[in-house]
């Protein structure tokens, strides 16, 4: 398999403040657009997967690894940009990535979680349970909902936040004072890790579809793949014809779909552990195929609103849950309005309508919240990525 040297963007040859040091290009720079794209698939598989569950049962199911592929490219991202600043530098400077990490992410998490404290305040069938605000707040939420389920609170799905957080604890730590092989291993051991909590877990009685998927041992297995082919690329990106890559891409849905009906993953209905287990290898694998066939695609077929959704996808994951909930609200009304016709065309505009609403909201959010924060964000990166 052929390997070229990564730049800013696929055609274009590295910056000035960039070198070459064995075959790879290391600098202060680094921006993939692809990876934009990418996180808008995340998030639009995660979309079908909270909005279509009664029309395509599968695939719905399959949907709910795009978060698998979110936790797989933040590690990837992470990784990349921590093991370029310690090629550039000599270490990896700890503070200045809390302080970017907190103006990324923090803004809008704690936002959107007062806000819910106030939506359940307005609108009582919403609730705001004191355990689970305490729980997100100090960012060990997954814990609240692996025990007590999900309560009626658009906030409740942000969950992952609190994976993301504790992974991103130690790894910066781990990355500035470990070799690339010993990050290698302890990569490889979420894997192992991983199976034997949800063997544990489902001896315990825990459901595949809560208790073991909210778990972080759980799902730091897709931070461990993602974590592994970045160091496995070293800084290269494929080049690959496009028959290859619409193989791969094709490769990582049908695993999906396969873990999705036959695993038992994030389903109901299944009750073995060993079956759940192999299926999270499965979805790994499929992250990894989906990957390497956006990875290094032209920029020619990257339209530049699919790149920018992908930008945003933060805000559209935050506000998705709360969109759907006035979508159905909205589509309901007309339901009872028109006798309570039951039709596949409300599906679709509950879809179309809470999509729409997601991109909006999620718009506006970017531009006149979040953006600031970016900005300062920015002074304190080590090596430069998208800008605002």
């Amino acid at each position: 398999m052929a390997s070229t040297t990564i730049s800013v963007c696929a055609e274009m040859p590295p910056p000035a403040d960039e070198r070459v040091s064995h075959n790879v290009v290391v600098g202060r720079r680094f921006y993939r657009p692809e990876l934009d794209a990418l996180r808008f698939f995340a998030f639009l598989a995660v979309f079908v997967h909270h909005s279509m569950y009664t029309f395509v049962p599968v695939i719905s199911r399959s949907g709910a690894y795009g978060l698998s592929l979110f936790f797989f490219l933040s590690a990837f991202l992470i990784t990349e940009l921590l093991q370029r600043e310690k090629h550039a530098t000599g270490s990896i400077a700890i503070r200045e990535f809390y302080i970017r990490r907190g103006l990324r992410i923090w803004p809008l998490y704690f936002g959107f979680l007062l806000f819910t404290v106030w939506l359940a305040w307005v609108l009582p069938s919403y609730r705001a349970p004191v355990g689970m605000l305490v729980c997100f707040a100090l960012l060990i939420g997954n814990s609240y909902i692996g025990r007590h389920g999900f309560p009626n609170n658009p906030a409740s799905f942000l969950w992952s936040i609190s994976v993301e957080e504790q992974f991103y604890l130690f790894w910066p730590l781990l990355n500035r004072h470990c070799s690339r092989r010993t990050l290698a291993l302890i990569a490889l051991a979420t894997m192992p890790v991983g199976s034997v909590t949800v063997l544990i877990l489902r001896h315990l009685g825990a459901s595949t579809n809560i208790g073991i998927w909210t778990n972080s041992l759980v799902e730091f297995q897709f931070f461990g793949f993602g974590v592994l082919v970045s160091l496995a690329l070293s800084g290269r990106v494929p080049e690959l014809p496009m028959w290859f890559r619409i193989c791969l891409l094709a490769t990582g849905a049908a695993l999906w779909l396969a873990a999705a009906q036959w695993t038992g993953i994030n389903n109901f209905d299944r009750q073995s552990a060993l079956g759940p287990v192999a299926g999270y290898y499965i979805v790994g694998f499929g992250c990894i195929a989906i990957f390497l066939g956006a990875y290094g695609i032209a920029a020619r077929w990257l339209p530049a609103w699919l790149v920018y959704l992908g930008k945003i996808s933060y805000g559209l994951y935050v506000f998705h849950e709360l969109s759907l909930e006035i979508a159905e609200r909205v589509v309901h009304s007309v339901q009872v309005a028109l006798g309570n016709t039951s039709h596949a065309i409300f599906g679709v505009v509950h879809f179309s309508l809470g999509l729409g609403l997601s991109i909006g909201v999620a718009w506006v959010s970017y531009r006149y919240f979040e953006s600031p924060f970016l900005r300062l964000k920015e002074k304190f990166a080590v090596i430069r990525s998208r800008a605002v």
